[in-house]
C-alpha cells in the first residue's frame, strides 16, 4: 500500500493515511452474511443434488443454512454500525 500511495502522491494525488475501524469485525460479519446468502441461493440444489457439490463447499453451505436467525440479526446490526463508521471515515477524508 505504501508504494501505491507514494506512486499516486508523486502523480499529484493527495494521499492520507487512515485507519479502517472495525476491520476484523467487518470480515467476521461478511463471512456470516455471505454464508447465509450462499446457503439460501443454493438451497434447492443442496436439498436435491447435494453430491454435485464438493465436500468442502457442501459443508460451508450446510453451515450457512444452519445459522440461527439471531446470528443474522446481530450481523445485520453490526453491518449498520460498520456502515456508519466507514461513512464517517469517508466524510472526514479529503477528495
Amino acid at each position: 500500500m505504501r508504494t501505491a500511495g507514494e506512486t499516486l502522491g508523486a502523480m499529484g494525488a493527495i494521499v492520507e493515511e487512515v485507519s479502517l475501524p472495525m476491520l476484523p469485525e467487518a470480515a467476521a460479519v461478511s463471512s456470516v452474511v455471505v454464508s447465509a446468502n450462499a446457503a439460501f441461493v443454493h438451497r434447492h440444489w443442496l436439498r436435491t443434488r447435494p453430491l454435485e457439490y464438493g465436500p468442502g463447499l457442501r459443508r460451508q453451505l450446510l453451515a450457512g443454512a444452519m445459522l440461527p436467525a439471531q446470528v443474522l440479526v446481530q450481523a445485520d446490526r453490526a453491518r449498520a454500525v460498520l456502515r456508519r463508521e466507514w461513512a464517517s471515515l469517508f466524510r472526514s477524508t479529503t477528495y
